[in-house]
């Protein structure tokens, strides 16, 4: 039996805090997900696209998250 994927539309709100590190980049340090706020514990990749910075970062609890 495949696997089928289920659409449904979200309206959660994510807003992204950052702090700035000794060379000047801004690095992701907490963030809220809907009524949850979420502390960063490491950022663990970065990359650069078109028009954004994209963080794969390990949240306090033991998630990993992709932020733009």
């Amino acid at each position: 039996m495949p696997y089928r994927f289920q659409e449904r539309e979200s309206n959660v709100k994510i807003k992204v805090e950052s702090l700035s590190d000794p060379k000047g980049q801004e690095n992701p340090s907490r963030f809220f997900l809907g009524t949850r706020t979420i502390e960063v514990e490491a950022v663990v990749d970065r990359w650069y696209g078109e028009q954004a910075c994209y963080f794969r970062v390990l949240g306090n609890d033991e998630n990993s998250y992709i932020l733009k």
